[in-house]
């Protein structure tokens, strides 16, 4: 039994999402303990507190931080209820992104999306999960979506069903990534659609990305969804690019 129980932890030793050195965890460890070495934690930064509907930091005018919507969401309330992540993308939550989303490592998204989760302070009691979805061309070529497997991760945390079918990508656009800001709404607009309005009506959704940068995509996917007969929207997303 020793012999097994030591092929076993060979076979399925934690490593760090970050680096990919293997994890020394305790029982009882935290899920960013069980996601992150020593030296990758370091580099992980949280968010700040920021507006209660987007999530951007807000800046007082004594110099600290205030809780409370931003002007932007006053002025033009987003569709979604709040916009949450677990970091600010760099360091080993940038490379893990990396590892998963063009490594096709989609074993770091279990231990990512747990410990980015727990720090996002998003909410609960959503009736479905919903990734962001890929257009089919490029689902085929990556073979899977960052977004679903992320989903997947959360589903044993939220206890709430993933529906990749709620929301498609009709049409194919070019990498957010690659475009100045001003694009950016322009390019996704019009881009997804929900096949079974039935399905979404009346329904909470937790909307799951793997990296917010101007909030154009999961803003678009969130308007849809509303426009459907959601009863709301939240968003959540490991990481968010910060000014």
């Amino acid at each position: 039994m020793k012999l097994l129980g030591s092929l076993l932890d060979a076979v399925f030793v934690l490593r760090c999402v970050g680096c990919d050195v293997p994890l020394a965890t305790a029982r009882g460890a935290t899920a960013e303990a069980l996601a992150f070495c020593d030296l990758c934690a370091a580099t992980c930064n949280e968010p700040e507190p920021g507006c209660l509907v987007c999530g951007q930091e807000l800046a007082s005018i004594l110099g600290g931080v205030s809780r409370g919507p931003c002007g932007a969401c006053l002025a033009t309330p987003p569709p979604y209820r709040r916009a949450r992540w677990g970091y600010e993308y760099g360091g080993a939550v940038q490379d893990a992104i990396k590892r998963l989303k063009f490594g096709g490592r989609e074993d770091v998204a279990g231990p990512l999306a747990r410990a980015a989760f727990r720090l996002a302070e998003v909410g609960d009691g959503w009736d479905a999960i919903v990734p962001v979805p890929l257009h089919w061309w490029r689902l085929a070529r990556r073979g899977f979506n960052q977004a679903t497997a992320l989903s997947h991760a959360l589903r044993a945390v939220t206890r709430a069903p993933v529906e990749t079918g709620w929301l498609r990508r009709k049409r194919a656009t070019v990498a957010q990534s690659t475009l100045p800001e001003p694009r950016r709404d322009a390019n996704v607009r019009g881009a997804f659609e929900v096949p079974r309005r039935d399905r979404v009506r009346g329904k909470a959704v937790l909307l799951v990305d793997d990296v917010v940068t101007t909030s154009a995509t999961t803003t678009e996917c969130a308007r849809v969804l509303r426009r459907a007969g959601a009863a709301s929207v939240d968003v959540w997303s490991v990481a968010r690019t910060l000014a």
